[in-house]
């Protein structure tokens, strides 16, 4: 069986973002007595870990360790006080800042259990997915790497493994050739859990995604049409759930191991005959959504108003 392989998310589809992107940014006010008080301004969908560093800092003291390095909800957040250590003296000062995807000191739940992203009842065919930079450049894989691909059928919907906040969404890849084996333009969903980890969908056709970033989905919701018609493999969905290793967050993108950054759940998937397993290369499985997964994590308010919107009592 020819094995498939993986662009991982690390390599193509994660990055530091800069400050002209404009997703978050830092600002600064100056009072009467000349103190700086910063705020960060998140106009994304999850939160992301900043990191402030000065290169210059005279007559001044922050309030808080620098550089300065925490996570920001989506939103604006007071960050610290640059306070003038002698009021009759002059102050000046130079600032940096980045950001990345994740928090710090992330709680990931790696005994979470996920639906099948396929439709209830059907069933599918699994295989583990290699590391592509191990396989052609001979690059160790990230932490607990695992990514899956669920071969489907052409028009199949793709349905939501878990909650969550859809944080980036691509629709339209139009890809031009046929017989691809990989391509890293292709479509994708991306999806924010309350434990700060990312489930990333990919592989849907082009304007057949039914959610828009933003947008807080349920576990078992349709999201979009799986894609891969154009694939050496058919019709598939490829899916991995990473989080960011706050150690590594803000290594030199340049010259760090690019797999540093991201470590990998080995998701554990439901499935009707055999309940809660991790997926294997060559295996079928049938798909099962029950109401306690999809309600998993939902208080007795969300319980209700889920169970009214599909006419289901609790």
């Amino acid at each position: 069986m020819k094995s498939l392989t993986f662009i991982a998310c690390c390599f193509f589809f994660y990055h530091f973002h800069c400050s002209a992107q404009k997703l978050v940014e830092v600002k600064y006010e100056a009072d009467a007595k000349g103190n700086y008080k910063f705020t960060s301004d998140n106009r994304g969908y999850c939160n992301y870990i900043l990191e402030v560093n000065f290169s210059n800092l005279q007559n001044l003291r922050a309030n808080f360790r620098l550089p300065f390095v925490q996570d920001v909800q989506p939103g604006a957040k007071s960050l610290f006080t640059l306070t003038k250590m002698d009021p009759a003296s002059p102050a000046t000062f130079r600032y940096t800042y980045r950001y990345v995807k994740g928090c710090v000191n992330p709680k990931v739940n790696m005994d979470y259990t996920y639906l099948l992203p396929v439709a209830p009842g059907k069933e599918v065919q699994s295989q583990e997915m290699d590391y592509f930079l191990k396989r052609y450049m001979n690059e160790p894989a990230p932490q607990d790497w695992y990514a899956i691909s669920i071969k489907m059928q052409a028009g199949d919907t793709v349905y939501a493994a878990r909650s969550g906040t859809v944080v980036e969404v691509k629709d339209d890849a139009n890809l031009e050739k046929t017989g691809y084996t990989l391509a890293t333009a292709d479509n994708y969903i991306e999806i924010y859990h309350q434990d700060c980890s990312f489930a990333r969908y990919q592989v849907l056709k082009d304007q057949n995604i039914f959610v828009k970033a933003g947008q807080f989905i349920e576990a078992g919701q349709p999201i979009g049409i799986v894609g891969g018609e154009k694939y050496v493999s058919g019709p598939h969905l490829r899916f991995c759930v990473y989080y960011t290793l706050e150690k590594e967050a803000f290594t030199d993108y340049d010259k760090a191991d690019r797999k540093s950054r991201l470590a990998y759940v080995p998701v554990q998937f439901w499935t009707k005959d055999t309940g809660k397993l991790k997926l294997t290369s060559n295996s079928k499985y049938f798909s099962e959504h029950p109401i306690a997964l999809v309600t998993q994590g939902m208080n007795r308010r969300q319980i209700k108003r889920w169970s009214e919107k599909i006419k289901v009592k609790p």
